[in-house]
């Protein structure tokens, strides 16, 4: 059997159309990965940056994340202070009227960290067995919460 010149430029020519159709087909698949993966991102927020207040940035999302971690710390040492004092009772509305005064009342294996994700607002107990705290978070759009005997860390209601 003899191969001829033609037979092995014919199956170079071949080599060549089947290894470009192939690279084209890699790269249409890497851009539509690409894409997708662009749009989920965008979809999702993880992008950031779009400045709209239905929309916060994943920085924000952390930040919001902090406070109510941190809050529910202090609604917890609250309580504890409560549960040891003798006469039942949160501390007075006229005892807290800072950050640094939260603190003094919790109990010392119970500490917020140094630097809390929000800024003291104000503390109001207008019963024994009742508080009511409000707090700036840090986020961008200084969101305020509230925590009190009765609910959790939530976003303020008006």
């Amino acid at each position: 059997m003899f191969v001829t010149s033609a037979g092995i430029t014919e199956g170079l020519q071949m080599d060549r159309e089947s290894g470009a159709a192939s690279l084209i087909g890699m790269v249409l698949a890497l851009i539509i990965v690409l894409a997708a993966a662009y749009f989920m991102f965008e979809s999702r927020g993880l992008l950031g940056g779009k400045g709209g207040e239905d929309e916060p940035t994943p920085i924000d999302q952390a930040l919001m994340v902090s406070v109510v971690i941190e809050l529910r710390q202090v609604k917890q040492g609250l309580e504890m202070y409560r549960s040891q004092n003798t006469l039942a009772r949160y501390p007075a509305t006229d005892a807290i009227n800072s950050l640094k005064q939260i603190r003094e009342f919790m109990p010392a294996y119970l500490s917020l960290p140094d630097s809390v994700s929000f800024t003291f607002n104000s503390y109001i107990s207008q019963a024994p067995d009742a508080f009511l705290l409000k707090v700036h978070a840090r986020d961008s759009q200084q969101t305020i919460m509230e925590v009190s005997s009765a609910f959790g860390p939530r976003r303020f209601q008006p």
